[in-house]
């Protein structure tokens, strides 16, 4: 009776570690995915910075390209 009981505390406590495993791997891969969002937004952040400089640039000069500049010599 005590080799059953024996067997069945280490089948238990395998199966606990399993668990335990299997809840800290899905914890580390939310951790990552978290992370890589959050690269993934800040890279879109960047970008939408860098794209809305160009357009200010591009509508300034499209503004001021018409506009004429007497040369006096």
């Amino acid at each position: 009776m005590r080799a059953r009981s024996l067997l069945s505390n280490r089948a238990l406590s395998r199966a606990r570690s399993l668990r335990s495993d299997q809840a800290l791997a899905r914890a580390r891969s939310l951790r990552s995915d978290r992370a890589l969002a959050r690269a993934r937004s800040l890279r879109s952040d960047r970008a939408w910075l860098a794209r809305g400089l160009i357009a200010i640039l591009e509508l300034a000069r499209g503004r001021f390209d018409y506009v004429s500049i007497p040369l006096d010599k």
